[in-house]
C-alpha cells in the first residue's frame, strides 16, 4: 500500500504538467479543469461499474479484469503524448 501511495504521489503531478505543456497557455487552466472533472467522474463511475459487473457475473475476476483493462486504456491514451513531449 505504501508503494502504491508513493507511485501515485510521483505520477499524478506529472500528468498535469504534461497537460499544461500540451495545451496553449490561454486554455491551460480550462483544460486542467476539464481533465480534473472527467477524472472525478470516472473515479465515481468506476466502482459502480465494477460492482455491477461483480453482481452480474458473481465473480470478483470480472471486476479485476475491468480495472486492468481501464488502466491499459489509460496508458494507451497517454503514450502518444509522452512520445510527443
Amino acid at each position: 500500500m505504501s508503494f502504491s501511495t508513493f507511485m501515485w504521489g510521483t505520477g499524478a503531478p506529472n500528468i498535469f504538467a504534461l497537460l499544461a505543456k500540451a495545451t496553449h497557455p490561454r486554455v491551460s487552466a480550462t483544460a486542467g479543469g476539464i481533465f480534473n472533472g472527467l477524472g472525478n467522474f470516472a473515479g465515481a463511475l468506476s466502482p459502480a461499474v465494477m460492482g455491477a459487473l461483480i453482481a452480474f457475473t458473481h465473480s470478483m475476476d470480472s471486476g479485476l479484469i475491468f480495472l486492468a483493462v481501464m488502466a491499459a486504456v489509460g496508458c494507451a491514451l497517454l503514450l502518444p503524448l509522452l512520445r510527443r513531449y
